[in-house]
């Protein structure tokens, strides 16, 4: 049972990435939570009963709120583009 003030959150919840990293080892790329929860680098999770969640990073920083340049190519344009 954690002893944390404020208490972790459970492994089912939502939030379960808030919960304190009892173990660490970025080496390895991997952290043990308090819920028991598995932390991957990668943002992959496993879950005490055995459920894997797939990594779920979202954009990088540096693309947040970037617009192409005006004449940039667009992916899927030029002539090696396959047809739909």
């Amino acid at each position: 049972m954690c002893q944390h003030e404020p208490i972790c959150p459970p492994a089912e919840a939502i939030d379960r990435e808030a919960a304190r990293a009892l173990v660490s080892h970025p080496e390895q790329g991997w952290s043990l939570l308090c819920n028991g929860v598995i932390i991957f680098e990668d943002t992959g999770e496993l879950l005490p009963d055995g459920t894997c969640i797939e990594p779920h990073r979202g954009p990088a920083r540096h693309a947040r709120g970037r617009n192409p340049a005006p004449n940039a190519p667009q992916l899927g344009a030029g002539p090696h583009a396959l047809a739909a």
